[in-house]
C-alpha cells in the first residue's frame, strides 16, 4: 500500500475517529483499531493539523511500514496506543513529517495513551518524534530505537 497526495484539515490519509468537521479537533471514537503492515505513508498534507493516521480511542500498528515526509503529524493521536514495529533491515518507522513523529493528544485516565517503538526508525520530524499531551516532547530516539512512552504520566523510556 501506497498512500500519497491527500489533502484534509484536521482530518487524516487514514482516520479512525467521528470528527464533527473535517475541522475540528473534538472527535468521537469509531472503536475500530489499524493496521498498517508493509506501507509507505507520504506526502500528504494538512491545512490545520491531523496527521498521517488519526485516531480516537483506538489502537493503531504500524509494522515494516514507513510514515514519512508529510506536511503534519505522522500519527495523530487521541485516546489511544499506537505500536510501531520494525525489523532492522527496513527502512520503517515514523519519520521527516513536518510536525510531530506522534502526536497523543490530551490523553484520558482509563484510555489508550500509550506508544510503544520496537526497531523503527525516528527522527528529522519539524517539531519533535513524540508529543504527549500539549507540550511534553521527546527527541533523539534515531534509527531501529526500543523505547515506550505514557502519555498520562508524561513519560518516555
Amino acid at each position: 500500500l501506497e498512500l500519497t497526495n491527500a489533502q484534509a484539515c484536521f482530518g487524516s490519509g487514514i482516520r479512525a475517529a467521528d470528527f464533527a468537521s473535517e475541522c475540528d479537533r473534538e472527535a468521537g471514537p469509531l472503536g475500530v483499531d489499524i493496521t498498517v503492515r508493509r506501507a509507505h505513508l507520504h506526502g500528504l498534507t494538512f491545512d490545520i493539523g491531523g496527521g498521517a493516521i488519526g485516531t480516537v480511542g483506538s489502537t493503531v500498528a504500524v509494522e515494516d511500514s514507513l510514515i514519512a515526509d508529510n506536511e503534519g503529524h505522522g500519527v495523530f493521536a487521541l485516546a489511544t496506543d499506537v505500536r510501531c514495529s520494525a525489523a532492522a533491515a527496513l527502512d520503517a518507522g515514523i519519520r521527516d513529517n513536518s510536525k510531530s513523529g506522534v502526536w497523543i493528544a490530551d490523553p484520558l485516565e482509563g484510555s489508550g495513551n500509550s506508544l510503544v517503538s520496537s526497531g523503527c526508525d525516528w527522527g528529522g520530524n519539524g517539531q519533535e518524534d513524540v508529543r504527549l499531551g500539549e507540550e511534553t516532547y521527546f527527541n533523539n530516539f534515531g534509527e531501529d530505537a526500543s523505547f515506550s512512552c505514557d502519555a498520562l504520566a508524561l513519560v518516555c523510556e
